[in-house]
C-alpha cells in the first residue's frame, strides 16, 4: 500500500472519514508510519477503541468539526515538521492525530487515545 500523502488537514480528515465510512481500521492505521505498536494485542485493542471514538466523532460533529477547531485550522505550519490534530478535549476523545513532514507533503505518523 502506498502511504497517503496530504497539503491541508482537511484533507487528512477526508482519508480519515473514508476509513470510518468503509469501516476499515485497517486501512487507517497502514497510512501510519509508526507501526510498530500493531504487534501487541494491548495496542491492537486501543487502536480498536481510537477507531471506535472517531466513528462515535463522526457521528455527532463531524471530523472536521471536532479536530479543525470549527474551521480555525486551515493549514499546516510552513516551517514545522511535526504537527498535531486533536489532543486533550472530551469532544474529541481525548485522540491525537500525529502527523510528520515527508517530501514537501505530510503523512500519518500515529493515531492515539490518552488516558
Amino acid at each position: 500500500m502506498n502511504t497517503p500523502l496530504f497539503d491541508t488537514p482537511s484533507q487528512v480528515l477526508a482519508f480519515i472519514r473514508q476509513c470510518v465510512n468503509e469501516n476499515n481500521p485497517l486501512r487507517l492505521y497502514a497510512a501510519c508510519s509508526y507501526v510498530a505498536e500493531i504487534a501487541t494485542k494491548t495496542s491492537i485493542f486501543c487502536q480498536k477503541h481510537a477507531f471506535k471514538a472517531l466513528c462515535d466523532i463522526e457521528k455527532t460533529a463531524t471530523l472536521e468539526r471536532a479536530f479543525l477547531g470549527d474551521g480555525e485550522i486551515t493549514e499546516f505550519p510552513s516551517e514545522a515538521a511535526t504537527f498535531k490534530l486533536g489532543g486533550h478535549d472530551l469532544r474529541i476523545h481525548c485522540l491525537h492525530i500525529d502527523l510528520e513532514r515527508h517530501e514537501g507533503h505530510w503523512r500519518l505518523a500515529k493515531i492515539w487515545q490518552c488516558r
